[in-house]
């Protein structure tokens, strides 16, 4: 899980938007993604800022809120938490995360029930409860909503998560499995990138086999060009569950730079979009 140092250093205040923490063992190719690991992790690759997104994936030790914000903990100025909230979250424990560092909330569209099962992870036919649950507390304390989904999904629920009335924040891109670069779905999600206003993070990772990732760059593309100023770029590091091969930080971050060969572009992307959406 080393992130050797090559290529071209991030600049000043780069921010990876998507990371994960664990307290445990949580795949046989990962010994223990603790927080001081995420900290060296983000040192090694020159980064000076992470979004530390909690997660409920099953088997996984230590995973949900109380993970993230031990590791917030540690270094309150360079990090950000994203929790896990239920349709009981109560609003005094949301404002308690919000003193914690946690800044938003996410919500799943993917059956997380079919891994339990063994099964691969696909869409849900229901829309998340909580995200209807908590929207008006959300939008009270000024969190936002970072939605798992395909990108079909997104497309479909346009109408609605308009209605939340709070930042949108796409994870994985969209999860694009079920679309092309060229396709009506797409095209129509992109649309709504534009019109309103989500933002996107511009993550390879999971659209495509490991170290065959350039499918994935008309994506990127296309949506770098439709809102500069509301990309951002998340490794997904530690990669849980990712089959086909082994990637890291650095890999990532080196393909990322090159197909965001605009320094100008790059900065925004790495550091003024992340600080004006998570408030570094």
């Amino acid at each position: 899980m080393s992130n050797d140092v090559r290529g071209d250093a991030p600049p000043d205040g780069a921010c990876d938007s998507h990371v994960h923490v664990f307290h445990g063992s949580v795949d046989a190719a990962i010994d223990r993604p603790t927080p001081n690991l995420l900290l060296a992790s983000l040192d090694q690759l020159g980064f000076d800022r992470a979004v530390v997104v909690s997660s409920a994936i099953p088997g996984t030790a230590g995973s949900g809120n109380a993970a993230t914000a031990r590791v917030l903990s540690l270094a309150p100025e360079r990090l950000r938490g994203i929790a896990l909230l239920s349709e009981s979250s109560e609003r005094e424990q949301i404002e308690l995360l919000g003193t914690q560092g946690f800044v938003g909330a996410r919500f799943s569209y993917m059956d997380l029930d079919a891994l339990r099962a063994g099964r691969p992870m696909g869409p849900r036919v229901d829309r998340p409860r909580a995200l209807t649950q908590m929207a008006t507390v959300m939008r009270e304390i000024g969190w936002q909503a970072h939605i798992f989904g395909t990108c079909s999904q997104i497309v479909a629920e346009t109408g609605f998560l308009a209605t939340l009335q709070v930042p949108v924040v796409i994870d994985h891109m969209g999860w694009l499995s079920d679309t092309s670069p060229r396709g009506a779905t797409f095209r129509e999600f992109v649309a709504a990138v534009k019109a309103e206003g989500w933002w996107v993070k511009l993550s390879a990772l999971r659209n495509g086999p490991i170290g065959a990732l350039d499918s994935v760059r008309p994506f990127h593309d296309a949506l770098l060009e439709a809102a500069p100023d509301r990309m951002i770029w998340g490794s997904d590091w530690p990669f849980v569950g990712m089959p086909g091969g082994s990637t890291s930080s650095r890999i990532l971050y080196d393909q990322f730079a090159r197909w965001t060969p605009d320094a100008d572009l790059l900065h925004a992307v790495l550091v003024t979009n992340p600080a004006e959406l998570f408030g570094f």
